[in-house]
């Protein structure tokens, strides 16, 4: 089971595409499978029964709850089950990388390369 994504922001509007993928013993896809969804504590699960495709896939949108927490979202086909982890932060965290930065960095290794050049150069002449 995969959800897209995984960890979001608890503001009762994100929504979380979770996808289930179902398969016979000999794994094979298994299309037309009832998948029930539900969720600990509780989440707005929007399609709480879906039937896989031909892919054997059921899919359903989960909306973010209101309040921040773990929660265990399962999906049931007979007496099997599998779950997943959905986190809800107050803030998703983010990465940010300007292009300032990574020039530093390049000219920082271009000084680098640099410096041993003239390190060796200097040796040299002290040897000779």
């Amino acid at each position: 089971m995969v959800a897209n994504p995984s960890i979001a922001k608890a503001d009762g509007q994100t929504e979380v595409s979770v996808t289930a993928t179902i398969r016979d013993d000999y794994n094979n896809a298994a299309p037309n499978v009832q998948v029930q969804f539900s969720a600990t504590p509780a989440l707005n699960i929007l399609q709480p029964m879906v039937t896989t495709d031909s892919s054997g896939q059921a899919t359903t949108t989960v909306i973010a709850p209101t309040e921040v927490g773990t929660y265990i979202l399962t999906a049931k086909v007979g007496t099997i089950s599998r779950s997943i982890i959905l986190q809800f932060t107050a803030e998703v965290p983010t990465i940010t990388i300007e292009s300032r930065t990574t020039q530093l960095v390049r000219v920082e290794k271009a000084r680098l390369l640099q410096f041993q050049c003239w390190q060796v150069s200097q040796h040299s002449r002290s040897d000779s």
